[in-house]
């Protein structure tokens, strides 16, 4: 079965291929032109060849008054925007908003509901895929006090009932992180109040979920809060987590941890899940401000991600200024964990020689690039060796307009990657980011906290490279003051 679904690269080069709106095909007049897409998540169902968009999707929750460009709620709401696509993200439709639960669900707390926060598994292998997200028990609350997971087994077109996987009266979640290997679920957050880092699991669909339990980690930062953590599975009992430690409210100065997960299979089931640190980088800085169209700044706060390739290997992408240039560089963190032991931190607290750390600049062919680099997404292909990176590009340095850049490595550990080329040159690019008409915070705005990338099974030649889906936020229709709505914010996906 795998054979037959892996993807025989066509191209002599990494290049732009199909674009698409992801979040609102046909876009332009329409009322969800006038509130905002954002925070994408990709899924490549395996099994049936095809795509899933999650995101959050403001028209689920508000209708829109364009006499007074003020927004109307509505009940019940759903952020928890969906679309598909059968052909590699070349076209969309638009599924729209998971409808939340019933009060009367019958479950001891029922999704009422649905918020932000979506989260899928990139490589779903089951022929089913699963979304987790922020949820509200309760509809009066203010924020969300709940994570809910919904089944689709026909890649994306209808969404089971959501039900309540966690919620802990007085400790409400972060945005979670899903994987999946096969039917078995790991869903990692961290609490809002103290900054502890849980787990759920689940075996077999529908899903359904243990109690949330902390993550023992050896080695841990013992009473630090953690933040934004990034959970993906090689196995059924092996997986890795990645997550920041902020030491500041702005989110401008963090430490980054990478902790290894292992469990055992027993006669009597798998053993719980723990938690062992095998990288640890202190004081990382960013520029969390952002400039964007309108006078509005918005905030990129949120600099990393993780992924597994075939074997394990291990991949984390992460940006901070480049001792060269000063502008913000993305870096790319990687480990063949084969064996495990090899990806560790010492006794001394030295990280192992396992680990590999270089200023992707260093390892991509060329590039025309010389402004900062923010949003950075990395993909493995966990059934072989290329690796994909994406990320924003300023124009020039401190220039407020972006485009989307990306590059591609079929080398295994990403030793070389192919040029860094402009994935919307002529195609919609480049663009100033159109922030929310809300603020976030007491003077910045939202353009997201981050966007998505697949890499697919690939089996290709020497000059030959994998197809690539990325999805991110896009404001290439341009920024308009429309008091309360936010035009234009919408998901675009490009396939290269």
């Amino acid at each position: 079965m795998l054979g037959s679904l892996l993807v025989t690269g066509t191209i002599a080069s990494c290049s732009p291929g199909h674009d698409s709106n992801g979040s609102n095909p046909g876009a332009g007049t329409s009322q969800p032109s006038r509130l905002y897409a954002n925070d994408p998540a990709l899924a490549y169902d395996l099994v049936n060849d095809a795509f899933v968009l999650a995101y959050d999707d403001q028209s689920g929750a508000f209708d829109v008054d364009t006499t007074n460009d003020t927004l109307v709620p509505v009940t019940p709401a759903s952020r928890a925007g969906i679309s598909t696509s059968s052909d590699h993200g070349a076209s969309w439709t638009r599924i729209g908003p998971i409808a939340p639960a019933s009060a009367s669900c019958g479950d001891p707390a029922c999704a009422v509901a649905l918020g932000a926060g979506g989260t899928l598994e990139p490589m779903e292998t089951s022929g089913s895929v699963l979304y987790a997200g922020l949820a509200f028990s309760d509809a009066t609350l203010a924020k969300p006090d709940a994570i809910a997971t919904s089944l689709s087994t026909d890649s994306g077109a209808s969404w089971s009932a959501p039900r309540v996987a966690m919620a802990i009266a007085g400790l409400p979640p972060g945005e979670p992180s899903l994987a999946r290997n096969g039917t078995d679920t790991v869903i990692a957050f961290t609490d809002t109040i103290r900054g502890q880092l849980f787990l759920l699991l689940a075996e077999g669909e529908p899903p359904t979920f243990d109690p949330p339990y902390l993550l023992p980690i050896d080695d841990d930062d013992v009473g630090i809060p953690k933040a934004h953590p990034v959970v993906r599975l090689a196995s059924g009992i092996l997986g890795y987590v990645a997550y920041m430690l902020p030491r500041d409210d702005r989110g401008s100065t963090f430490d980054l941890r990478v902790a290894v997960m292992v469990r055992e299979l027993t006669p009597y089931g798998y053993t719980p899940w723990k938690g062992q640190v095998a990288y640890a980088l202190d004081g990382v800085t960013i520029d969390a401000t952002r400039p964007g169209a309108l006078g509005r700044t918005w905030r990129d706060d949120v600099p990393i991600d993780l992924s597994l390739g075939y074997g394990p290997h291990v991949y984390v992408t992460f940006r901070q200024p480049s001792s060269r240039t000063g502008s913000s560089e993305v870096f790319l963190l990687d480990c063949d964990a084969r064996p495990v032991s090899n990806c560790g931190v010492g006794a001394d607290g030295s990280n192992t020689l396992g680990w590999t750390l270089a200023a992707l600049d260093d390892r991509v062919a060329s590039t025309p690039f010389t402004g900062g680099k923010y949003r950075p997404r990395i993909s493995a292909d966990p059934f072989g060796s290329a690796v994909a990176i994406s990320w924003m590009q300023e124009v020039t340095p401190g220039s407020a307009q972006v485009t989307l850049a990306g590059t591609v490595s079929t080398t295994t550990g990403g030793v070389t990657f192919g040029p860094a080329i402009d994935l919307r040159a002529g195609n919609g690019g480049p663009w100033t980011p159109c922030p929310t008409a809300g603020l976030v915070d007491a003077t910045d705005h939202s353009y997201g906290s981050h966007d998505a990338l697949v890499t697919l099974p690939f089996v290709g030649g020497q000059y030959e490279e994998p197809v690539v889906v990325g999805a991110h936020v896009d404001s290439s229709g341009g920024c308009l003051d429309l008091g309360q709505l936010t035009f234009d914010q919408h998901v675009e996906v490009t396939t290269w």
